[in-house]
């Protein structure tokens, strides 16, 4: 089943510059206001990113100060969104296993957590900005999987795709904002699959071990009903490809009660004193949820790096 041209094109030119042939890169133009230099990879080029308010809404990771306001980042062949390079970073370590996260915001909300958790025998870094879909890791993958200092060499690393991608028309398609669907048809499926395969083949044509999170329930439009679908369907292709899946949709739905569910207290904005949050109107989680995250993140990136090393 042929993929639609926009998608292709980009998953075709995500495949098109292994992380082997990124080289120093180039600098990008002074930025107004900032002292951060964007470099690009070699075979990349600079791209002004901004939004409607001229702010680039680049989306940092736990620890990392927004260091843009309006901003440059990298694109390869012009397509898909503007990576955000890995800036600022640290070293990777020479004594303890590198293990990188990919994802969404999700990824961010457990990840400090999760450094503590893994604290002294794991070195953790979660890539920059915020994953999206599965074109954009695709189209991104050399900029999100390197360090400050040229391509990086991970012991682990821990990803997802999913939340991101219900929201765009291929794939999959369903009814949320505005947009019209009733299920995931073959094509959707298809799509989805496809572009998690290629992300999965250049993982492992790195060397690392990857570990396949699964994405958490929605209750907005029953959203939670096309996350469930895909899910299983990754989760048959990791198991065909023998890589490990940590299965986070049934921690969340374990703990809230049947789905669909309207109120769970891991739904963030709930807090002592304060009336219950709607969770149809969020998918993040309080501290408390992303804790019960990482009790079933973190004993997996151990068991990855132990059997590695």
């Amino acid at each position: 089943m042929s993929l639609p041209s926009t998608l292709l094109s980009v998953l075709i030119a995500a495949k098109a510059l292994p992380a082997s042939q990124v080289g120093a890169g180039i600098p990008c133009p002074a930025e107004p206001n900032s002292t951060n230099k964007v470099v690009c990879p070699d075979g990349w080029s600079c791209k002004w990113k901004s939004g409607p308010t001229g702010a680039c809404h680049f989306e940092y990771p736990p620890g990392v100060v927004p260091h843009r306001e309006n901003c440059w980042g990298c694109t390869h062949q012009g397509l898909a969104q503007p990576c955000e390079p890995n800036l600022p970073n640290t070293p990777l370590s020479t004594t303890l296993p590198n293990v990188l996260v990919v994802g969404d915001s999700i990824s961010h909300g457990y990840f400090p957590f999760l450094a503590t958790a893994l604290n002294g025998t794991v070195h953790l870094q979660h890539a920059p900005s915020n994953a999206g879909t599965i074109a954009a890791g695709l189209s991104c993958f050399n900029i999100t999987t390197r360090t400050a200092t040229g391509p990086a060499k991970w012991d682990a690393v821990t990803f997802n795709f999913g939340l991101h991608d219900v929201n765009e028309p291929v794939p999959p398609p369903l009814k949320l904002n505005g947009r019209s669907g009733a299920s995931l048809g073959n094509s959707s499926i298809q799509n989805y699959l496809t572009g998690l395969q290629r992300y999965t083949d250049r993982l492992l044509a790195t060397g690392t071990k990857p570990l396949f999170l699964g994405t958490t329930p929605f209750m907005r439009d029953n959203v939670y009903t096309t996350i469930e679908q895909m899910n299983g369907n990754a989760s048959t292709l990791m198991s065909a490809l023998k890589i490990p899946t940590v299965d986070l949709f049934s921690v969340i739905a374990a703990y809230c009660g049947p789905l669909p569910y309207i109120h769970c207290d891991i739904c963030q904005g709930n807090g002592p004193g304060l009336p219950p949050v709607d969770c149809r109107t969020t998918p993040h989680y309080t501290d408390q949820g992303y804790e019960l995250l990482v009790k079933v993140i973190a004993p997996a990136i151990l068991k990855l790096v132990s059997d590695q090393h």
